[in-house]
């Protein structure tokens, strides 16, 4: 079983494009993935670009899990960067290049963008 922290860029990317992202995370990996987002990347995600609301049915439809945060970060790459650090066993899916650049050395990460080529 896998466990991924999801980015708000794969999100946003994501429901752009209408892409499911459990097919390809679990035709990737083979197998059960368990998907969370923190307080941080929701709210972020829920700014951008589409509304609070489409962000919580997509939040519904793929079953993922909220890790709330206690903080006061208004740029939700500081929120992953700290849940990595606190939970090694998640993996990052992401298309965030410096976010990529700043985490790869530590955790495992998933760049979403090549996965679907």
């Amino acid at each position: 079983m896998f466990h991924c922290i999801i980015d708000s860029s794969a999100i946003l990317y994501s429901i752009e494009k209408k892409i499911d992202i459990k097919y390809y995370i679990t035709k990737h990996f083979n197998g059960k993935t368990i998907f969370y987002i923190t307080n941080c990347i929701f709210y972020e995600a829920s700014r951008v670009k589409y509304s609070k609301v489409l962000i919580e049915n997509f939040i519904k439809l793929y079953k993922i899990n909220l890790i709330n945060c206690k903080h006061k970060y208004k740029y939700g790459d500081y929120c992953i960067r700290k849940t990595l650090n606190k939970i090694s066993s998640l993996i990052l899916l992401t298309n965030d290049t410096l976010l990529l650049k700043k985490i790869k050395k530590k955790h495992a990460t998933l760049n979403f963008i090549s996965l679907l080529k």
